[in-house]
């Protein structure tokens, strides 16, 4: 052997005997550590007790054995429904000091407990109780004061009996581990810092003082427009509790680093005044003598409300004055958007408002001034002042504050609470989110959905101030239950869609774009424009490597060929799939004319992927890099936690939807440094006409929470005031397409879509008081009344379609009709009988129309989104008939001459939807396939408002 050699391996010996060294010292000092503080439940002469045992083998014992994972090493106590209380005991040989417990649920179903320490094991003091559930698995219990006791008990009361985790079905309470400490860990000796007020009347956070050896830097606080990134108390004009965060670190590496939280009540800066308030009107916002107006509910809560005394009101001569400072196009669109919207809901008599440029001087009483503040003022990207006198100012950091600004004023202007037409109270505002994140997302690939949809949804999420649109722009129906899979080519087979205008084709000429519907990138571009205006982003998503049929079918080749249920899957082995890929996202990122060229955040996908991990993650990386090259922030589905490998993409601009916690283990992607967005399905997805059929509106609003991840086995909480808990969305899939389709129209999406977007926008924005879920509920109703008028001028319920193109369900529509002799019988050669369309409406795909005579049948039935359905009623000629069409969510009824005669669909998951909404642009003659008579009867458009 030569010396270079010689010295290599030499080298390599003394490389591994270092890291092994290294290795050594790390555990050794981490045992020291643990030697200071050591579990006292571990001693030699403790011993546990307990009331009772779901089985011999899971005795009290077991929680005091140092195994915290093994699932036969835990206590469980019997299964109980008859007495859900139960207890367990630790006596130790001898008297302690005790500052901290840790709890280690195996399940978190006691709702109801308490920690006591005895002396003597006869009178028992008790140190902590609790009313709710643990909210994470291993709960770390601080007492307020070190006590010295000799048994330590956790009583159980109460366990809880919800669906959600099983409990229902299971009473037991289970502990892998009881752990007792004398000492804290130091993070839980730190202080709680205090607000400072200067000289100059400004406030500032103090830093916590850190315990020896430790340092202790800020995370940031969960309102940002109260407490900044820098510590900066801003002034607020409302008392505010406020959260705020600590990261604790060992300096010399024995303990791993500790996030501590807590919550401060912020005072009201009592000299509190707007910026430009040396120019507004001479008027108190509120005086001792004068009553203050109680704060006006509007859905979103507002977060901050100072009342005043009188009204404020719209008069002839009123007029928006945009800042003549603000050399900003999109502070005038926010402004037409506004007149625009209150012309709508202001009836047969609109209110059209002139929009002028000026300057705060140049406000008249009546009017609404629009302008800039500063970054003193704390708002943010969305937070907005709104000086309610004899005028109304708005002013924000940027064109989406005013937006949101505008939205509140319009909601109090329009609402039908109102005492007097188009007047509000006077009072100050000062409105922000909770969450950054606030979103909807709609999966238009299995479902085609129109623009004019899109465009809808736009409409109310804005109504609500929710901010964030995800479109899925491709799938495929779902292979294993497709009942496609004897054969990879017949799997290939399964209904797919690419719902982008794409010049990529494969050699025979076919291109990727959808045939049925598609938008072309120009409208895409626009629709990313408008939502801007409307204070919304638009992501749009490509999904691949797997949910890619769309573009497995073009390039067979390029398809994964573990099994036939693989094919919509792309071979990341392959360098061509890749480069195609990649040549997918280029045209849609195109600068001059990419359908996403605007777009701030897109999402590339990465869901449910079953081919390699390592390749799945250097894929991650390759797209991330080349998406964010345009200078755009990256958007995907949690997969990280189910794919093996190595590679550890960045998570620089990186946003996470955690959809599983199987896929992506919250706390783990955390860590990691992701944000994160909540999109849990347990909670969060919507599979209309499936499983996922509805969202549950009293669970999202009385246990739910977008920082909070829980389903039957597990939960995790993620600080509200960290940068990456983003927020939460929810979304709707047409998994039920393919062999599964129902039949689900545009109509059923936004039913789904609108039910429970004032629940989440109250939770994401931030909600006010503790009111029952049954009174929300009626606010709701209240504002959807006021929210209807922008489309429907009566407020009856009118969704999406105006009223001269269709009316929605629940309607009645009572007609008589009369068919001459010769549309009597079939063609004699093609066997179908010439259409007589009553009434009808033009469609962005497929036929919308109501037929007397449909040509397949000859019966009455209907058209729409390329579904025919027809009742089993066949017109007689040379005779008038009564007809009574009643259109409900979900099926559609036809009475003649006042009796029920037939029912099409259903309102039940997995049972055929016919919803049906009648078409109004054109009727009878109009229709140009019509040659008898109509004459109609009545139209009866029924209110519907639900929340549920």
């Amino acid at each position: 052997m030569d010396n270079k050699k010689r010295g290599i391996i030499l080298g390599g010996i003394a490389v591994v005997a270092l890291v092994g060294v290294i290795f050594m010292a790390v555990l050794m000092i981490r045992d020291q550590s643990a030697q200071k503080n050591p579990n006292l439940a571990l001693r030699k002469g403790v011993t546990a007790t307990c009331d009772s045992t779901e089985q011999e083998a899971l005795s009290a014992d077991m929680a005091i054995d140092g195994d915290d994972t093994t699932l036969s090493s835990r206590w469980s106590s019997e299964n109980n429904w008859e007495d859900a209380s139960h207890y367990i005991e630790l006596e130790f040989p001898e008297e302690i000091s005790v500052s901290f417990v840790i709890l280690k649920w195996e399940r978190r179903n006691a709702v109801s407990y308490a920690l006591e320490g005895s002396v003597d094991g006869k009178d028992w003091m008790i140190l902590r109780t609790f009313d709710t559930a643990p909210e994470v698995k291993n709960q770390e219990i601080v007492l307020d004061e070190t006590v010295t006791v000799r048994y330590l008990r956790l009583t159980v009361d109460e366990v809880s009996k919800r669906e959600e985790d099983y409990s229902n079905l299971y009473q037991n309470v289970s502990l892998y581990e009881f752990e007792v400490y004398a000492d804290k860990p130091a993070a839980y000796q730190v202080q709680a810092p205090v607000i400072e007020t200067k000289a100059d009347g400004s406030r500032h956070l103090t830093e916590p003082e850190a315990p020896a050896g430790y340092t202790v830097s800020f995370i940031g606080a969960d309102l940002e427009q109260v407490i900044g990134a820098d510590g900066t108390v801003y002034d607020t004009i409302q008392d505010k509790e406020v959260t705020v965060g600590y990261r604790v670190q060992d300096m010399a590496g024995k303990e791993a680093a500790r996030e501590i939280s807590f919550t401060l009540e912020v005072p009201a800066c009592e000299s509190y005044l707007p910026a430009g308030k040396d120019v507004l009107k001479e008027q108190e916002i509120s005086t001792a003598e004068q009553e203050r107006n109680a704060c006006p509910q509007v859905i979103p809560a507002l977060a901050e409300w100072s009342g005043g005394s009188g009204f404020f009101t719209l008069q002839e001569q009123s007029g928006i004055v945009v800042d003549a400072g603000a050399d900003s196009q999109d502070l005038w669109d926010v402004a037409e958007l506004f007149t625009e919207q209150l012309e709508n809901m202001t009836g047969a008599d609109p209110i059209r408002l002139e929009v002028r440029e000026g300057t705060l001087e140049d406000v008249r009483p009546g009017d609404i001034y629009l302008g800039y503040t500063t970054e003193a003022e704390g708002l943010g990207e969305e937070g907005y002042l709104c000086n309610i006198s004899d005028t109304c100012v708005i002013q924000a950091e940027s064109s989406t504050g005013i937006r949101w600004g505008t939205v509140t004023l319009l909601q109090l202007l329009c609402s039908e609470q109102n005492e007097q037409p188009f007047s509000i109270t006077q009072g100050l505002i000062r409105d922000y989110p909770r969450y950054e994140v606030r979103g909807f997302g709609i999966d238009v690939a299995r479902k085609a959905v129109s623009m004019d949809t899109l465009y809808a949804i736009l409409e109310t999420m804005s109504w609500y101030k929710m901010n964030d649109l995800s479109i899925h722009l491709n799938d495929n129906a779902i292979l294993s239950t497709s009942g496609l899979t004897d054969s990879a080519e017949h799997a290939m087979t399964a209904d797919s869609a690419f719902r982008l205008e794409s010049e990529i084709e494969n050699e025979e000429g076919v291109r990727l774009t959808s045939e049925e519907y598609a938008y072309t990138k120009e409208e895409f571009d626009r629709l990313i424009a408008t939502a801007k205006t409307y204070g919304i982003t638009v992501v749009p998503e490509i999904d691949t490597p797997a949910h890619s049929l769309s573009i497995t079918k073009l390039y067979p080749e390029y398809a994964l060929t573990t099994g036939n249920e693989s094919v919509d899957q792309i071979d990341l082995g392959n360098e061509n799939a890749r480069t195609l890929v990649e040549s997918i996202w280029q045209e849609a990122l195109a600068e001059d004319d990419g359908a996403f060229r605007n777009a701030e955040i897109v999402n590339i996908g990465m869901d449910e992927y079953y081919g390699d991990g390592e390749q799945y993650r250097q894929f991650l990386n390759r797209i991330n890099e080349l998406v964010q090259g345009t200078g755009k922030t990256v958007r995907l589905w949690g997969s990280l936690s189910n794919m093996g490998g190595s590679t550890m993409p960045s998570t620089e601009n990186l946003q996470m939807n955690i959809w599983s916690t199987v896929w992506a283990d919250p706390r783990e992607m955390y860590e990691q440094g992701y944000s994160l967005i909540n999109m849990q399905n347990n909670h969060l997805y919507i599979i209309p006409g499936g499983g996922y059929d509805y969202l549950d509106g009293r669970e999202l609003y009385e246990h739910w929470e977008p920082n909070k991840f829980y389903d039957y086995n597990r939960m995790e909480v993620i600080p509200s005031y960290s940068q990456q808990m983003l927020g939460a969305s929810y979304m709707i899939w047409n998994d039920m397409s393919g062999n599964l389709d129902l039949g689900i129209s545009e109509y059923d999406l936004y039913e789904r879509f609108v039910r429970p977007v004032a629940v989440l926008s109250g939770k994401l924005w931030g909600m006010s008081g503790q009111e029952s879920y049954d009174a929300y509920c009626k606010a709701v109703q209240q504002s959807e009344q006021t929210r209807t008028r922008l489309r429907s001028l009566e407020g009856n319920g009118i969704y999406i379609y105006p009223e001269s193109v269709g009316v929605e369900a629940p309607y009645d529509i009572t007609l008589t009709v009369k068919l001459p002799e010769d549309t009597a019988e079939p063609d004699a050669k093609s066997g179908l009988w010439k259409p007589q369309i009553l009434a009808e409406s033009d469609s962005a795909y497929g036929e919308w129309a109501f037929y007397l005579v449909e040509p397949e049948t000859g019966k009455v039935g209907f058209t729409r989104e390329g579904r025919t359905y027809t009742f089993d009623y066949t017109m007689p000629r040379e005779e008038w008939v009564s007809l009574s069409v009643c259109g409900r969510a979900g099926y559609t009824e036809l009475y003649v001459n006042g009796e029920p005669v037939d029912t099409v669909g259903s309102d039940e998951p997995f049972e055929e939807h016919a919803t049906f909404v009648f078409p109004l642009q054109r009727i009878a003659e109009e229709t140009g396939s019509f040659a008898g008579e109509a004459e109609w009867e009545s139209t009866q458009w029924l209110r519907r408002m639900d929340t549920e």
